[in-house]
């Protein structure tokens, strides 16, 4: 003859309560997790940001310098040497000037007023040397060149430390 089995089953509150607790600190765990990735995934962003910013401050700082540098040397050349501007190395400085011209006009677009200011300066000091008379202005325009783009680095560079401040 069979007898009956009889079970209890209680609930086993302790052992319900530790589960549920690791359960919830594992979910907790995983949120900051992600919070916490997510705020450096934010602050590489910025970071690579201001690293690339950084290298076009550099880099067009490196090309108006240039620029003016060549235009410089050919307004002297044309000032004091006569015949100058017939010369193969004329030719070839124009064409070195030409390529960074168009180097900045690339990185500044035209987009901005004081952009096109720029590239307008630029092409106007381009035009100079066709006229060994107006020669001496090309120092004016370099000098106002300097001026517009010192203030283009210099909103550049607060652009970059306002970014990674925040």
């Amino acid at each position: 003859m069979l007898e009956p089995l009889y079970l209890s089953i209680s609930t086993d509150w302790p052992t319900l309560m530790v589960t549920g607790a690791i359960g919830l600190g594992s979910i907790m765990t995983s949120i900051a997790v992600v919070c916490i990735s997510s705020v450096n995934q934010k602050t590489q962003n910025k970071a690579k940001s201001a690293e690339l910013r950084y290298q076009w401050i550099n880099d067009l700082r490196t090309n108006v310098s240039e620029f003016i540098s060549i235009s410089s040397v050919i307004q002297i050349r044309v000032a004091v040497e006569k015949g100058y501007i017939v010369e193969a190395d004329f030719y070839n400085n124009l064409r070195i000037l030409a390529t960074y011209k168009s180097k900045i006009h690339l990185m500044l677009g035209s987009d901005k007023l004081k952009y096109s200011e720029i590239n307008d300066i630029v092409v106007e000091i381009m035009g100079i040397f066709d006229d060994p008379y107006k020669i001496g202005r090309s120092r004016d325009l370099c000098e106002e060149l300097e001026s517009k783009v010192n203030t283009v680095l210099e909103e550049a560079w607060c652009n970059i430390k306002h970014k990674l401040e925040l």
